[in-house]
């Protein structure tokens, strides 16, 4: 099965709750750089399409054995409550389906003018109020 998944995703998901890419701290340019290259059509926000190719690219990386799911060895530890709240079934691996999902609630909970884009700002709030309990 193809993974897909974020900008963030990535830019994938877990690249996402970086301070980097919110834009703070000391990787506020690296963070910058990563959304203007997720940004593809240069609209200066972030639609779903373009939050999938920067999260298949992340999915890629964590999925070190090609099999089209990320389990939760090949998955960064630190994140087990992000994992968690992607797992939608409790299997213990992240589908291609269930990351689908994952990128769709968050672009829809985070797009708060209803333009099918996250801007910077929407891009910040939404990473605050989605990863606010990972640590």
């Amino acid at each position: 099965m193809k993974a897909v998944s974020l900008l963030f995703a990535a830019v994938a998901m877990t690249a996402l709750a970086s301070p980097a890419l919110a834009g703070q701290g000391e990787g506020s340019h690296r963070g910058a750089r990563m959304f203007q290259a997720a940004d593809t059509d240069g609209s200066g926000g972030l639609n779903l399409e373009e939050l999938r190719r920067a999260g298949e690219q992340r999915f890629g990386k964590k999925d070190r054995d090609g099999d089209g799911v990320i389990t939760r060895e090949e998955w960064n530890f630190r994140h087990d409550q992000m994992f968690d709240s992607r797992d939608l079934d409790g299997d213990g691996e992240i589908s291609q389906s269930e990351q689908e999902a994952s990128l769709e609630s968050f672009l829809s909970d985070g797009d708060a003018n209803d333009d099918g884009e996250l801007d910077r700002d929407e891009l910040r709030t939404a990473i605050k109020s989605h990863f606010k309990d990972v640590r």
